[in-house]
Order: structure tokens, then C-alpha cells, then sequence
């Protein structure tokens, strides 16, 4: 059980508590005015040790940057460039504002004003994934027992990440594109008719060719340059157009390694792909994703259901294919209608 002392200091008479830790440690607690509030703050430590909830008030003293490098250190099954994307968070965003404060100092009204200012200086994917990162931290600063509930869980009103409006091009305007695209027609034409990301496509080996026009899609080249596994970890197999086999087997039959050495990490801003877009009469808006959502409109018309573009895309599930181009399934609620109509006349005939 606590014990309750007094001690003199120059300000009056003050109370000390001695207690002991769940794992049998002394401790101490100075400071109290009354006997009351020691008595209370011992009451609340064997409450708290009965329970399991008790967390011993140094703990809180690591900083964010101690604890939020063990986070990042911790992200062992994260792919390479999804743990440089938090780290760069954790640099540019977190740090400054929070790297040398304790844990438990960080309360919910600070992060408040912290998200406020990070949405005046970046835009809102940003202000969103940092905030993400510091939540990350302090849920690990709660299963340490360093604090006892997470002060980003109360925050509110984060900004709101608009979604761009999907474009698709005709295939008359990818045969154009793929005309004036140089050393990159091929590249235009599977992503626009293959719905390959510029990363796949730029990590395509021979070996990922086979003799069926069939592509294995197993790496990714990541911004720095590295192979990594495609997006969401997920190896998948896609089909060619019949006219594109020929071209993918010559370039395969070239190439010693990869299909597109030369290939870097697309920007919209690129001056090929800039000189593509006005020698084709295409808007400057276009990005080479669209040409990927491109591939979707052309599946979805020529009556491929959702899974079958799922796996063409290498989205993680139906749901994510269906919330990003939902666009391009027509609602049919009057063909579902009459089919109900029909059945139901024919029941009761």
C-alpha cells in the first residue's frame, strides 16, 4: 500500500506519496499541497494497479523523436517507399513542431493548431499523412504505457482531399498520342490499353513476357530508382491486345534486362510528355495516370465486370475499382427494373 510523508520547503509544508510499481520498484510522487489530494493520488495508483491501467508518470518523458523513430524502425513489413514517404512526414512535419517535447506533454489543443498551420503551408494529402504519422506515434506511446489515451484522437476537421475528375481518351486519341510519343509509344499503349502504372511498366523484364502476350507484373521501380513488389504487394498477370504482342516480343528479344532502362519516374511536367500532349491536340491537364483510367473505360465498354478490371489495375479489392471509376458503370436501374417486372408476369402466369 502507498504511504503518505511530509516535508518542509520554503513555501510551507508539502506531501510526499511512496508507492510501488506493478513491477515492485519503489517510487515517489512530491509536490502535494494537501494531505488530501496525496491521499487521492494514492487511492487513484492502486485503482490504477488493480486494473492493469496504471502508467508510471516518467515514461511520458521520451520524446517524439525517441519514440517516433522507434515507429519507423518498427515498419519492417512496410514497403521501402511507403516507410520514405512517413519518414519525410515525420522530418518536415513532425519534428519541428514536436521533436523535442515529451509524450506527455503533447496535448489535443496543440495538435489542433499544428494541423491549422500545416494547412496553410501544404495541401491537404499532406496535412492529412502527417497527421496520420504523429496519431501512429502516440497510439504506440498508448500500447507503451507511456501515456494513457492518444490526444490526436479528439482532433476534428482535417482537410478534405478532393477527388480529381477521371479523364478518358478515345481510342483514336491514344493511337495519336502513341504516334507523337517517340521512344515511348510502347509505354503509351500499355498503360493505355494494359492499364499498367508508369513504375510497372519502367521495371518490365523479358522474363515478365511470355509467349502468350501475357505480362507478369512482379516489381515496381520506385522513385530512387529501386525495384520494389508492385502496389499493395500484390503479383498479377494481365493480358495484351493482340496487335501490341509482336511489338512487346521485339522489344523482348532485344533486351537483355529490363524492357525500358531508360525509363525514370513519371512528371506530368516532362518535356516528352509535354511535346506529346500538344502534338496531339490533348488537354495540358493530362496525366499519364489518365491513360490507366483510359484502359478502365475500355474495359468496362467492351463488358468486362468489375473483378476482371480489378485485376487488370491491380487494385486491392472490387469495392476500391467501383469507388474510383464508378463513373463508368451505368447505374441500369430501369433494365433491373423491368427484369424484375418480367419474372414477376411470369411467376404469376
Amino acid at each position: 500500500m502507498a504511504s503518505i510523508e511530509t516535508y518542509q520547503t520554503k513555501a510551507g509544508r508539502r506531501y510526499m506519496v511512496r508507492y510501488r510499481k506493478p513491477d515492485r520498484r519503489q517510487a515517489a510522487k512530491k509536490g502535494f499541497t494537501t494531505k488530501r489530494d496525496a491521499q487521492l493520488f494514492a487511492a487513484t495508483v492502486e485503482v490504477d494497479k488493480s486494473q492493469g491501467t496504471y502508467i508510471d508518470p516518467t515514461a511520458g518523458r521520451t520524446t517524439i523523436t525517441e519514440l517516433g523513430q522507434d515507429w519507423l524502425d518498427g515498419l519492417v513489413h512496410t514497403k521501402p517507399q511507403t516507410k520514405l514517404v512517413y519518414d519525410g512526414a515525420f522530418r518536415n512535419q513532425i519534428t519541428p513542431q514536436f521533436g523535442d517535447m515529451a509524450v506527455a506533454a503533447v496535448t489535443t489543443p496543440m495538435i489542433r493548431t499544428w494541423v491549422a498551420r500545416l494547412t496553410k503551408q501544404y495541401k491537404p494529402p499532406t496535412v492529412r499523412r502527417a497527421f496520420r504519422v504523429l496519431s501512429s506515434i502516440l497510439d504506440l506511446a498508448v500500447d507503451s504505457r507511456m501515456i494513457v489515451a492518444n490526444p490526436a484522437r479528439a482532433v476534428r476537421g482535417l482537410p478534405r482531399v478532393g477527388r480529381r475528375k477521371n479523364a478518358y481518351l478515345t481510342y483514336e486519341q491514344v493511337e495519336t498520342a502513341a504516334a507523337n510519343a517517340g521512344t515511348y509509344r510502347l509505354p503509351i499503349y500499355l498503360a493505355a490499353y494494359c492499364g499498367l502504372r508508369w513504375g510497372e511498366i519502367a521495371a518490365l523484364n523479358k522474363d515478365d513476357i511470355d509467349p502468350t502476350g501475357h505480362i507478369r507484373i512482379r516489381h515496381t521501380l520506385t522513385q530512387r530508382g529501386h525495384l520494389s513488389t508492385p502496389k499493395n504487394g500484390q503479383e498479377r498477370t494481365v493480358g495484351t491486345p493482340k496487335f501490341l504482342r509482336p511489338l512487346l516480343a521485339e522489344v523482348a528479344l532485344s533486351s537483355s534486362g529490363r524492357l525500358f532502362p531508360d525509363m525514370q519516374m513519371p512528371r506530368s511536367g516532362w518535356g516528352w510528355f509535354r511535346a506529346m500532349k500538344d502534338a496531339s491536340g490533348l488537354s495540358a491537364e493530362l496525366t499519364f495516370h489518365d491513360l490507366r483510367s483510359s484502359a478502365a473505360s475500355f474495359a468496362v465498354a467492351s463488358g468486362a465486370d468489375v473483378k476482371v478490371v480489378q485485376n487488370m489495375l491491380g487494385h486491392a479489392s472490387a469495392a476500391m475499382t467501383l469507388d474510383t471509376y464508378a463513373d463508368l458503370w451505368p447505374t441500369r436501374v430501369d433494365e433491373v427494373a423491368a427484369r424484375i417486372d418480367a419474372a414477376r408476369g411470369k411467376a404469376l402466369a
